[in-house]
């Protein structure tokens, strides 16, 4: 019988878009600078050649058409996203989240969720995780998942929205509906409140709300009505 391997992760390119045009709004707010002037603070390029001519490429990042460069470039120097780290503590955080996996409509193993979970603030992170070794056999807390995501859905910390989205993606992966239901509820009632509002504006916000509601009604979801009915069936 041949050996499974794991499906590879192909990012969805709204996505990928969506993640740099946060990241490229962190920055400008954590800095104050213009597209331009950014440019000129983190050009490679000599002092006077980066003034002189323009390549445009942060009015790119504006527009999520192009990834920043990250890690260790073959010359030695650090990518442009940890350069900007070190100057803007913070923002390489909204490029990175896991917040765009959990989002993205491409399918997720039950050891991917895992690893979110363990990632998590201790104290939210008890939630989900039983106190065990690693490798145990069964690792994830029993909980109710309605008193859950209740609770959840009105904590505005940017951490609450990756563990309801994550939730949500669980549920999609051990096909459990009624979970479904009831973290989609959370996400939708957290998003409005949420913390991203507030440190980067209503513009990211409601791009990451549009894309989770186009997919959340796609063939193969549930109705309004159907989702009452489930989140109201007992377990």
């Amino acid at each position: 019988m041949p050996k499974k391997t794991a499906s590879r992760y192909v990012e969805d390119p709204v996505i990928r878009s969506m993640r740099v045009r946060t990241w490229f709004r962190a920055v400008m707010l954590a800095s104050g600078l213009t597209p331009a002037q950014l440019e000129r603070e983190f050009s490679e390029k000599e002092p006077a050649r980066a003034a002189s001519a323009r390549s445009c490429i942060w009015d790119k990042y504006r527009r999520g058409e192009v990834v920043p460069r990250s890690g260790s470039m073959s010359s030695g120097r650090l990518g442009l996203v940890e350069r900007v780290e070190r100057r803007y503590p913070g923002t390489a955080a909204w490029l990175n989240s896991a917040l765009w996996r959990l989002a993205d409509k491409a399918p997720m193993e039950i050891s991917e969720l895992r690893r979110v979970y363990d990632g998590m603030p201790k104290p939210i992170r008890a939630l989900f995780l039983v106190d065990c070794a690693p490798r145990a056999l069964f690792w994830r807390q029993q909980s109710d998942v309605e008193e859950l995501c209740t609770h959840l859905a009105h904590v505005d910390r940017v951490e609450v929205l990756i563990i309801l989205l994550a939730l949500a993606k669980e549920a999609e992966t051990i096909q459990d509906q009624r979970q479904h239901v009831l973290a989609v509820k959370a996400v939708r009632t957290n998003i409005l409140g949420s913390i991203i509002t507030e440190s980067l504006g209503k513009e990211v916000r409601n791009d990451i709300s549009i894309y989770l509601n186009r997919r959340w009604q796609a063939p193969g979801y549930f109705g309004l009505g159907v989702c009452e009915e489930l989140a109201d069936r007992p377990c």
